[in-house]
């Protein structure tokens, strides 16, 4: 008999997020032990932005282990499933990997983040559009004081524009020696160094 949704564990509720389409092993959070000379290192911060990330979006990366279940990849992942009291994580276990390719590959795969940066210009589109749909945007890993420096600087560069002058038109409305009435002022349209209109 199948599980209405409404009564499944959260636990179940993650499991059926996760990618199926991968030869997955859920395996006890403590079966997995972490790679002791880890050179990198994790902060109290990353951990809660992964946990945070796996109960809104499910676990859509794996943890990759070798075949003593020694973490290649997802040390924080298995940290906030620990952190979070998470029974059972999704694992891949890499047995194909040589010993060598297994410490390359933990290597390259913490390495690899440094090669990245943000287009802020475009990170502000989409922080502004998650912010008008409504989403809570501490899921996006960034801190309060980091989105709202990005939300008012958004707000800061619409209203420049919006108080930019216009272009002047192809064809002006305004010709030389004309007079126009500004409430309690008159303006006319003439040329400083001529006298033709009289002094100024």
């Amino acid at each position: 008999m199948n599980t209405p949704i409404n009564v499944l564990t959260a636990e179940q509720r993650l499991r059926m997020k996760t990618l199926s389409n991968l030869n997955v092993q859920w395996l006890p959070t403590t079966q997995i032990r972490p790679f002791e000379r880890n050179p990198r290192k994790m902060s109290n911060r990353a951990v809660d932005v992964v946990g945070d990330s796996i109960e809104e979006f499910g676990w859509q990366q794996l943890i990759v282990t070798d075949k003593y279940f020694v973490i290649i990849v997802g040390h924080v992942r298995w940290l906030a499933a620990k952190k979070r009291a998470i029974q059972l994580v999704p694992v891949y276990v890499a047995d194909h990997l040589t010993p060598a390719q297994v410490k390359a590959y933990r290597i390259n795969d913490n390495r690899s983040h440094e090669e990245t940066s943000w287009d802020l210009d475009l990170l502000k589109i989409e922080v502004v559009e998650l912010d008008t749909l409504g989403f809570d945007l501490k899921f996006t890993g960034f801190e309060p004081r980091q989105l709202e420096e990005l939300l008012l600087s958004t707000d800061a560069a619409a209203d420049e524009a919006a108080n930019q002058a216009p272009p002047p038109p192809t064809q002006p409305v305004s010709r030389l020696g004309d007079l126009w009435q500004c409430g309690l002022h008159r303006v006319l349209h003439g040329v400083r160094l001529s006298t033709r209109f009289g002094p100024f």
